[in-house]
């Protein structure tokens, strides 16, 4: 090879070897450059802890220049208290009602309060959602918003212990029933009845919700519907007019057996004046027992057909008189005893005893109460029972009616001696004391008479047959002579 070709060819070799050269000191000053660009972008992507800028409150507390942990322990008290004052108080009617919105499911929206706060903090802007308020040192502060719905209310309103607390149901009319008063216009007054009243919760449910949003906890009056009660004055007039009613003589007057009398229609008064549809009185399961501890004294009455003295003596005219009041009325007896004898003051066949055993029961066997008044009028020696309730459908007026259809005669009447009488009652000396008394034996029917306005009997209903056996007279006679 010639020494133009060698130099040639260095020279080519040189070039090369200088562009080689080039190209790296190139690629190394990009490899240097996207290095450092690499390490920019990686000093970019750390993250900045965001801090709220100085004069931002939260719910009214100070969080300025804090972070999100920092300013979540700030208001962390504030949420404890947040409930108070935000009552929902309405009226319904004439009653008033509270409830506090965190029994109806609201919340505080804390994350949203933090985080439009630091989205203020960022970008200087208020979040459409809110109307900024100023605080006193011209911070901004970020109220709680409550987090509440519509769908969340309603199911509230409609919960059963809602409902049957705010929905009240109609009083119907009343009565006042005075079973001693013995002036009749004065027995009886009457209630007005007051309606009910039923929320609309759909349209009460959006009212509490504006509300809420509005932070406005004035008192509300809520929608409803007026509820009218199922009776009235009239009503209870016409459910309380007298449908039976009986007066008996007090024949005898001693001031222990008025007494008891008295006591018992006391008694009755006080224990089974009303009755109600279905329900079944006693006068000795529901008035007691005679007995001095009740306020009864010692008085004559018949036992056995003897003239005895006993502790409630009397007791049963007032039982007597009860009894015919009540079949006037027609209602069910499903017990009831008669004496041994016809009594002095009660039709034979109509009389109803009460002692240990024998008592009196009477069955409200209409749809309505029953009120039973009884009076004793110590002035004109009578017992009389007064009842009321809705009148019969037939209109008449109803009596009873007792008929002697057979008689007989006692066997003849026995005397003995004794100081004492078998009821326990000293004898004189030449006394003769009368134990029982000589009585004819009674066979009675007994009938309920139906009379029209003009008191003409209209139907004539046979009841029952009664029979009173005849006693002999039981003497005893004291043989000592009288000093």
């Amino acid at each position: 090879m010639s020494d133009t070709s060698n130099k040639k060819a260095f020279t080519v070799l040189y070039i090369l070897l200088g562009v080689f050269i080039v190209g790296l000191i190139v690629s190394g000053i990009f490899a240097v450059r996207e290095a450092r660009a690499l390490e920019a972008e990686a000093a970019n992507n750390i993250p900045v802890e965001k801090i709220l800028n100085d004069g931002i409150y939260i719910g009214g507390i100070n969080v300025s220049e804090m972070n999100e942990a920092e300013a979540r322990a700030a208001i962390a008290p504030r949420l404890e208290t947040w409930y108070i004052d935000k009552d929902i108080a309405f009226k319904v009617g004439d009653n008033a009602f509270l409830y506090n919105i965190k029994a109806m499911g609201v919340t505080p929206n804390v994350d949203q309060a933090i985080n439009d706060a630091f989205s203020y903090s960022e970008t200087g802007i208020a979040p459409e959602s809110y109307s900024l308020e100023t605080t006193d040192d011209n911070g901004v502060n970020f109220p709680i918003q409550p987090i509440v719905t519509l769908d969340m209310l309603l199911a509230f309103l409609q919960t059963e212990e809602v409902q049957s607390t705010i929905n009240i149901s109609p009083d119907d009319a009343g009565v006042i029933f005075r079973p001693s008063e013995a002036d009749e216009s004065k027995r009886f007054s009457y209630q007005q009845p007051t309606p009910g009243y039923e929320v609309k919760v759909d349209e009460f449910s959006s009212m509490i919700y504006d509300a809420i949003v509005a932070n406005d906890y004035s008192v509300m009056d809520a929608p409803y519907n007026e509820i009218n009660s199922f009776t009235s004055i009239e009503d209870m007039q016409y459910k309380t007019q007298l449908i039976g009613t009986y007066t008996s003589r007090i024949q005898s007057r001693g001031a222990a057996r008025i007494s008891n009398i008295k006591r018992m229609s006391e008694l009755i008064n006080q224990n089974v004046s009303v009755i109600q549809p279905g329900d079944t009185i006693s006068l000795n399961n529901d008035c007691g027992a005679r007995t001095e501890e009740t306020g009864f004294q010692d008085a004559p009455a018949l036992n056995a057909g003897a003239h005895v003295n006993e502790v409630g003596g009397g007791v049963c005219q007032v039982s007597s008189t009860l009894y015919i009041a009540a079949l006037t009325a027609e209602l069910d007896i499903p017990a009831r005893t008669h004496h041994t004898l016809v009594s002095e003051y009660i039709p034979a066949g109509l009389d109803s005893t009460i002692s240990f055993k024998p008592d009196l029961k009477i069955t409200n066997n209409k749809t309505s109460p029953i009120y039973i008044s009884m009076v004793v009028d110590e002035k004109n020696y009578t017992v009389t029972c007064r009842i009321y309730g809705e009148p019969p459908a037939h209109g008449y007026t109803v009596e009873m009616l007792s008929k002697v259809y057979k008689t007989t005669i006692p066997y003849p009447s026995s005397y003995s001696y004794a100081e004492v009488s078998p009821g326990g009652t000293t004898i004189d000396p030449g006394e003769v004391y009368e134990y029982t008394a000589p009585a004819f034996g009674t066979r009675v029917k007994v009938y309920r008479l139906y009379k029209d306005a003009t008191g003409k009997v209209v139907k004539s209903e046979f009841l029952y047959s009664e029979n009173y056996d005849a006693f002999s007279g039981e003497y005893y006679v004291n043989p000592n002579a009288p000093e």
